[in-house]
Parts: C-alpha cells; structure tokens; sequence
C-alpha cells in the first residue's frame, strides 16, 4: 500500500481541458471527496425515506 501511494503522488500526469487548465492532483481529490460526501448524502436520504414509509 505504501508503495502504491509514492507511485501515485510521484507521478506526473498532466490533463487539462483543452490546454486552459491543468487538473492536478489536488482538485482530483477534491472531486473525489466531494462526490463521496453526495453519495452518502443521498444513501440516507434514501434510508431515511425508506424508514418513514407506512
């Protein structure tokens, strides 16, 4: 596992949109993260509602 991370943060990809921005390591974390937040948001709500129903 370790050795998986050094090769993930050594490694230099470059993607952009067009060449007008670079989308790095950072904002792929934070996509990823924020996604996550989304989907267990809407997993409660769906168990929520599921709990509720009569």
């Amino acid at each position: 596992m370790v050795e998986l991370t050094k090769w993930f943060l050594d490694w230099r990809f470059r993607l952009t949109a067009k060449e007008i921005y670079v989308l790095n390591h950072s904002l792929f974390t934070v996509v990823m993260g924020t996604t996550i937040t989304y989907i267990i948001f809407i997993v409660q709500l769906q168990a929520d509602e599921g709990v509720l129903r009569i």
